[in-house]
């Protein structure tokens, strides 16, 4: 078996750990997502679409993505097959946002009412009437769409009736309310610390490449790659030993945060 060459050596590493982040040039003539627009238009384009499903009785899938990345043209090409379009075209108003380089990122996630951008795409689900995301526990899931069988796709949507019965807060204790809230706000302030990154990444990620990557990008993207992978887990991880401790009856619900270290926490 030939051994394979510095660069395959590279993009077998990015595809394995860093599935988001490698941008392919090459691969830019497929444009799956409309060109980038600015935080307000992309505001203005969420309201129609919002109330476009409502009108047609359907959820909104927001899918934010990039023509660079390999997952979000893939799970684009998804939404195209018939055994999957038949099923879900009906029930789904779809509306697609290309993040680009990740410019103006944290303005961005805040039209969507989401904490942080684990991968690319990432898929939200939102009931239009009230503008409820519905998968936040899973918003990470698709950027692993490559391998996506056609038979996960079609489970993973038919989780969300287009009359999803929205959660409520009436049947839970102050303890856990108190506590999903803590974690809602460490999540938000970890996905500002993310964007930070992003925005500090993109300087490079639009003019590297990808046969000839830099130590400096590489050591980024480890960086970032890191705590996007683990967040997820964790989020729910502390999400189910909120609810186990309330169920047990334990108030004040007590809970272990996870640190994280990025690149830019070298930076003053």
């Amino acid at each position: 078996v030939k051994a394979l060459s510095w660069v395959a050596r590279v993009a077998l590493f990015l595809t394995i750990t860093l599935p988001l982040v490698f941008p392919v040039h090459a691969a830019q003539d497929a444009a799956d997502f409309p060109d980038p627009v600015a935080t307000a238009e992309i505001a203005r384009q969420f309201a129609q679409a919002k109330a476009s499903a409502a009108q047609q009785q359907q959820l909104l899938m927001v899918v934010l993505g990039a023509n660079w990345c390999h997952d979000s043209r893939d799970f684009s090409a998804k939404l195209e097959q018939d055994e999957i379009a038949t099923q879900l075209s009906p029930r789904f108003h779809v509306l697609k946002v290309n993040v680009g380089y990740f410019e103006s990122l944290q303005s961005m996630l805040g039209v969507f009412e989401i904490p942080a951008l684990y991968g690319t795409p990432t898929v939200i689900l939102v009931e239009p009437a009230t503008g409820q995301v519905l998968n936040r526990d899973s918003l990470a899931y698709w950027r692993s769409s490559a391998i996506r069988s056609a038979e996960d796709t079609l489970v993973y949507f038919n989780r969300y009736p287009t009359q999803a019965p929205l959660e409520s807060e009436q049947s839970q204790s102050p303890a856990l309310l108190s506590a999903l809230e803590q974690i809602d706000n460490f999540e938000r302030l970890q996905g500002e610390r993310m964007s930070e990154a992003f925005g500090v990444a993109r300087q490079l990620m639009a003019t590297t490449d990808e046969q000839n990557p830099p130590p400096l990008f590489l050591d980024q993207w480890r960086s970032l790659g890191a705590m996007r992978g683990r967040m997820p887990d964790d989020l729910a991880l502390l999400r189910a030993q909120a609810r186990a401790q309330d169920a047990a009856g334990i108030d004040p619900i007590v809970l272990a945060f996870p640190q994280y270290n990025l690149f830019t926490d070298k930076i003053d």
